[in-house]
């Protein structure tokens, strides 16, 4: 027998989750290496330009940045844009042929 949890199971638990229930998962399910994140007491459940909200509906602005989010911020309209015809267009990579572009 396994001890492993169902993913919908595990997402239905989480459906009206707050911060504390959020950080109670990640707590039990990550990896003591990746610590970092706990020491911010939030459950980011959304991010749009420079603007954070938790999973308690709270909004915060982000000074912490990123690499990725530094120069356009979160969720860039042009970037999931690009990200998004990359995604649908044909298959890029296939049984190690490369396809003409």
């Amino acid at each position: 027998m396994t001890d492993k949890v169902r993913i919908d199971t595990l997402r239905a638990d989480l459906l009206d989750a707050n911060n504390e229930t959020f950080l109670a998962r990640q707590a039990e399910f990550e990896s003591n290496v990746r610590s970092y994140p706990r020491k911010l007491p939030l459950a980011i459940t959304k991010a749009e330009g420079v603007w954070l909200t938790d999973a308690d509906n709270k909004q915060y602005l982000d000074c912490l940045a990123g690499a990725g989010t530094l120069a356009l911020g979160h969720n860039h309209p042009d970037v999931l844009q690009s990200i998004q015809s990359v995604i649908t267009a044909a298959c890029r990579y296939i049984l190690s042929i490369l396809p003409p572009r």
